[in-house]
């Protein structure tokens, strides 16, 4: 919740357990949150997370890369969980076993150059050796959210910031761009701009165009 309100959108899968209370502590937050699907938009899994679902499509988005009819499967969710790294700007590891799916988010995550937290756990436990090892090979440690949030350089809401000072939207109110264009005049990768759009745009700030261009709203 401390994350959502401090203006973070949370990506997470939906699954039981700690992704759909990561999705619940956003709402509350009043934040948007993102929702990757193992499967088809129209195939709710687990079942019992269907009101969850709902209140996440109102707040944020449901995403997948699965066309409708397709029921998640075992090789879906590895699937799913490199666009859930890719979303992200940073990922957390809140519990993980050694050979969890958690672990391949991780994997991906590395793969694409984001930073990893892991949050430390009961060294006698199973479901968290993954994510203590995780902190041996040199995740960042993450003890409160208020540190995550330090960590990530994010600016609490004390006050409000205006629109104008993100240098996204400031570009934008000029002249409409695509991730390309705004990457080049931004000296910013691509990635990092796509992710930042994603977030403007669940936060009602941009609209994405006809031609992939992007303008305030």
């Amino acid at each position: 919740m401390e994350l959502s309100r401090a203006g973070v959108c949370v990506v997470s899968g939906l699954a039981r357990g700690i992704d759909g209370e990561a999705h619940r502590g956003a709402l509350d937050g009043g934040s948007p949150t993102a929702a990757v699907m193992g499967g088809g938009l129209d195939i709710m899994y687990p079942p019992e997370h269907s009101s969850l679902a709902e209140r996440v499509a109102a707040k944020g988005c449901l995403v997948s890369e699965y066309p409708p009819g397709i029921k998640p499967a075992k090789y879906t969710f590895p699937e799913r969980n490199r666009i859930i790294s890719g979303l992200a700007s940073a990922v957390v590891v809140v519990e993980a076993g050694e050979r969890s799916g958690t672990m391949i988010t991780v994997g991906s995550a590395l793969d694409q150059g984001r930073d990893v937290y892991s949050v430390p756990g009961d060294i006698d436990r199973s479901s968290t050796r993954g994510s203590n090892r995780l902190l041996r090979d040199g995740a960042g440690i993450v003890l409160s959210p208020e540190e995550l949030i330090s960590e990530l350089g994010i600016n609490l809401p004390s006050a409000s910031v205006p629109a104008a000072s993100d240098p996204i939207l400031a570009s934008l109110s000029r002249k409409q761009s695509t991730p390309e264009q705004l990457s080049l005049a931004l000296h910013e990768e691509t990635a990092l701009i796509n992710t930042r759009l994603l977030e403007l745009e669940l936060q009602g700030l941009v609209i994405r165009r006809p031609g992939g261009l992007y303008t305030p709203v």
